[in-house]
């Protein structure tokens, strides 16, 4: 890839000198990591996300079903757990789906979010 027209590299310092072939150069070039791969130390926010609207989407339904499974005196319930779990906590999923490199997980939940 990088060196498509040289058959062997020489790499010299003053103790010892060592060759390298094509094949040998790119293996070395696979086992180094990018900064864009390389390691963040926030873990994967997905299932945060999930949960988030999981839950939300099982207290609207349940709500919206009626007096057979849960009393309307409730009601007051259903907007902070929508606010706060289902939209600011997926706001930050995408926030960090992002930082993380993760094209997916930050598109789907902040879209869930702006819902």
């Amino acid at each position: 890839m990088f060196l498509f027209f040289f058959e062997k590299i020489s790499i010299k310092d003053s103790t010892s000198s060592a060759t390298l072939s094509n094949e040998q150069f790119e293996q070395l070039l696979c086992c180094i990591e990018s900064p864009t791969t390389a390691h963040s130390g926030i873990a994967n926010p997905t299932t945060l996300g999930l949960r988030g609207f999981a839950l939300t989407t099982f207290i609207l339904s349940v709500f919206n079903s009626g007096d057979y499974l849960i009393n309307h005196k409730l009601e007051p319930m259903i907007l902070p757990v929508g606010l706060f779990y289902g939209g600011l906590a997926q706001l930050f999923v995408g926030i960090w789906g992002f930082k993380i490199n993760n094209t997916f997980s930050a598109a789907a939940f902040t879209s869930y979010e702006a819902f």
